[in-house]
């Protein structure tokens, strides 16, 4: 009733739903982290705490970077999100524009929708 009366947003409706549900299973103690840790990533265009970090060196691919640590299948799967504008910076959020892209500073990189990496130089 609330939702067909514009009393309730459907979104504030999803996060309601979602934490009966999370504390359901989990408990009160991890639905509110999982709480927290969304809000933070998604609301607030963050980068969760649980991100893969690695180190690579000056000068390296992002694609070979991303490929070693799992992050893409493909150099294929590279190539569409970046022509997709699926990969970009994180904290700024600049597009990755070439599949050529080069390590030129420590960076933390998302890929699509939940993907996130923190590459650090080395």
């Amino acid at each position: 009733n609330k939702l067909e009366s514009g009393e309730l947003h459907p979104k504030d409706a999803k996060m309601r739903l979602a934490r009966e549900i999370v504390s359901f299973y989990h408990g009160e103690d991890k639905t509110i982290k999982a709480e927290e840790a969304f809000i933070k990533t998604f609301s607030e265009k963050g980068v969760p705490d649980d991100a893969v970090s690695v180190e690579a060196k000056l000068g390296a691919l992002f694609v070979d970077i991303l490929l070693s640590n799992k992050i893409v299948e493909s150099k294929t799967e590279w190539r569409r999100l970046v022509e997709e504008g699926a990969v970009t910076n994180a904290l700024t959020g600049e597009k990755v524009t070439e599949t050529s892209a080069t390590l030129q500073d420590g960076i933390t990189l998302k890929v699509g929708k939940r993907r996130f990496i923190k590459i650090e130089v080395i």
